[in-house]
């Protein structure tokens, strides 16, 4: 069934992600609410996959997302760490490039295999739960999900059932907009035609 067909038959859409989801401009959820009338934009800029995880389950536990509704997720990068304060997101972007975690902290405390390792349980969670209603894709391919990081990670060791479910991925933003678009030195978040862009050739939702 096409993503326009699921979007027209699901009771509601809701849509998580980081600001590649939610930013300054219009971004793939915003143009799908032009479009339809039934979704909901719940991404945050600078949010990591622990935001949108967690973002997830507050919704489904408390009765926002039912089986007849279709959940989208642009899972982002892992070099970042979310922190909730007395009711408060706190979502700083990537460790590395950000100025709000001091480059000794993160070196000392943050190892790039366990980031990796933590946000692909959190993903395969989601997964196990909402195995019927889930849209997978994200900013990266996951297996190179280190964002414009210079470091250099080994492929992850996945299982069978965590290589799975990165299997139910569609094409990635870096995919389809290509590395050129990836490594320009301007502002990193796609524009409302490079939305559209990605919208049209991996869903085939014309705007």
């Amino acid at each position: 069934m096409s993503l326009n067909n699921r979007i027209v038959k699901a009771k509601k859409v809701l849509c998580f992600g980081c600001s590649f989801t939610r930013y300054a401009w219009s971004t793939w959820a915003d143009l799908l609410k032009e479009k339809y009338k039934n979704i909901f934009n719940h991404g945050r800029a600078g949010a990591g996959n622990y935001y949108i995880f967690q973002k997830i389950l507050e919704e489904y536990t408390t009765g926002n997302i039912d089986q007849q509704d279709l959940i989208m997720v642009c899972w982002t990068g892992i070099y970042r760490q979310d922190n909730k304060i007395r009711d408060n997101w706190h979502t700083h972007g990537n460790l590395l490039s950000g100025k709000h975690w001091p480059k000794n902290v993160v070196k000392d405390f943050f190892d790039p295999e366990f980031l990796l390792e933590r946000d692909l349980y959190y993903i395969y969670a989601i997964n196990r739960i909402f195995e019927k209603q889930i849209i997978n894709f994200s900013i990266s391919e996951f297996e190179q999900i280190i964002e414009y990081d210079p470091m250099k990670i080994k492929p992850p060791k996945t299982n069978i059932k965590i290589q799975e479910t990165l299997n139910t991925f569609y094409p990635s933003f870096k995919q389809i907009l290509g590395e050129g678009y990836w490594n320009q030195k301007k502002d990193l978040h796609p524009t409302t035609e490079q939305h559209k862009k990605y919208l049209e050739k991996v869903f085939e939702i014309i705007l």
